[in-house]
């Protein structure tokens, strides 16, 4: 647990949002996001997240595409 604190930032998001109707609980990941500032979220959600392809200036991207992207075989 101790190494994961070493690279990993709590957030306690302040602001609600309402981006996602059909699954409330997918909001809170995104506020996270936000209360990050994080440049991309990587996630396997491919019903509500993913489609949204960015959020607020925040990429969304899946695992094979964040690799693809970020480290790209060479």
């Amino acid at each position: 647990m101790a190494d994961i604190e070493v690279i990993s930032q709590i957030v306690r998001p302040q602001d609600k949002i309402q981006a996602i109707e059909r699954k409330d609980s997918d909001n809170r990941i995104l506020e996270c996001a936000l209360e990050a500032e994080a440049d991309v979220l990587v996630t396997g959600n491919m019903r509500h997240i993913r489609p949204l392809g960015a959020f607020q200036g925040v990429d969304i991207l899946t695992p094979r595409e964040f690799l693809d992207k970020y480290f790209p075989a060479g």
